[in-house]
């Protein structure tokens, strides 16, 4: 009996610890009232800036769960349901920590392109960081895994910022998810929606091609520093 309230309480801690992380998770990628716009550039830094400090130590966070449910696991080994469960969540926790992710999803691209209706005068379009990260979060609310910009990962800790190694990304930007095809592709393809608004900014936006295996690879620890077209 006395075990057994052990292993309850020890499992208890861990799914305290894990469904935390998760929420810390969520409210980054999801944060309340996030629109960006041309006029938002500095509130977008400030956003991303705080989903760093927020993120960074998640890594670590996920290995130091594992290895309580390894150590669970091995002296309690019963409850295969609860620890099933336990290592369902570990997965989601490591995908937004920008672990390898393979399955269905979608690929678009992004380019500059011509003037548009909301173009200063005699002036073509030229794809902003605002559009990429506006893009990456439509997908994610849409439901997306994993999302990757010219094959860099996305993770919440890999938000522009100005400290360690950067990955330069520059256009045209091919931008891959991964997560439910008709979900995504009807997320983004709707009237009002984020192709459309890129669009009507005058660049070129492909339609969303459907794909049934995608391969994203990790996350690797650089931070991503968009290199804009003069």
């Amino acid at each position: 009996m006395a075990v057994r309230l052990k292993w309850h309480l020890s499992l208890t801690g861990v799914c305290f610890v894990l469904g935390w992380l998760l929420t810390v998770q969520y409210r980054s990628l999801h944060p309340s009232g996030f629109s960006v716009g041309e006029g938002d550039v500095t509130q977008v830094s400030r956003q991303l800036e705080v989903v760093r400090a927020q993120n960074k130590s998640l890594e670590a966070r996920v290995g130091e769960l594992q290895k309580q449910v390894d150590h669970l696991e091995k002296e309690f080994g019963g409850d295969l349901a609860a620890f099933d469960q336990m290592r369902a969540e570990l997965d989601k926790a490591r995908i937004l920590a920008g672990a390898p992710v393979a399955g269905p999803g979608i690929t678009v691209t992004v380019d500059d392109g011509k003037a548009g209706p909301f173009s200063p005068a005699g002036t073509r379009a030229i794809v902003q960081e605002w559009d990429i990260l506006r893009l990456v979060h439509e997908l994610f609310a849409s439901g997306a895994e994993a999302v990757a910009v010219n094959g860099q990962r996305w993770a919440v800790v890999s938000a522009p910022g100005k400290e360690g190694a950067a990955v330069h990304l520059r256009a045209p930007y091919q931008i891959q998810a991964v997560g439910d095809p008709a979900v995504l592709m009807t997320a983004l393809s709707m009237r009002g929606g984020v192709l459309d608004w890129l669009r009507q900014r005058g660049l070129t936006v492909s339609a969303p091609k459907p794909s049934n295996s995608l391969h994203l690879a990790g996350y690797d620890g650089r931070r991503w520093t968009f290199d804009i077209r003069q």
